[in-house]
């Protein structure tokens, strides 16, 4: 999960998301992860990634290259994201499932 800094908004228009899901699949590419679900908020993220290598190397190529993106888009500087990402490791179904029927759910609302 990623959060905007003071809890504000990290996507302001429907091209900001598409720009950051294109970093993400550019980040894929270089990584070899796979993207298992997302939901994009305009104050946070939830992604739901199954990685081949070091997570904070794949999280760090998305971000940094959404956030230049974003910066430059609204005449800005500085951090957009809250402190690191958060997460957490999915070591069964049952728990897949469970992450996957909140991530519908948030769509849904």
């Amino acid at each position: 999960m990623l959060r905007g800094i003071n809890r504000g908004n990290i996507f302001e228009s429907n091209q900001d998301k598409a720009f950051f899901l294109n970093s993400m699949y550019r980040a894929r590419e270089k990584s070899s992860f796979k993207v298992i679900g997302y939901c994009l908020m305009n104050t946070h993220v939830h992604l739901l990634l199954q990685e081949s290598e070091e997570i904070g190397v794949s999280m760090k190529r998305i971000t940094v290259s959404y956030v230049q993106w974003f910066n430059r888009k609204y005449n800005r500087v500085g951090h957009l994201f809250q402190n690191r990402y958060k997460s957490e490791p999915i070591e069964d179904e049952r728990y897949l499932v469970s992450v996957l029927r909140c991530a519908i759910s948030i769509k849904i609302r």
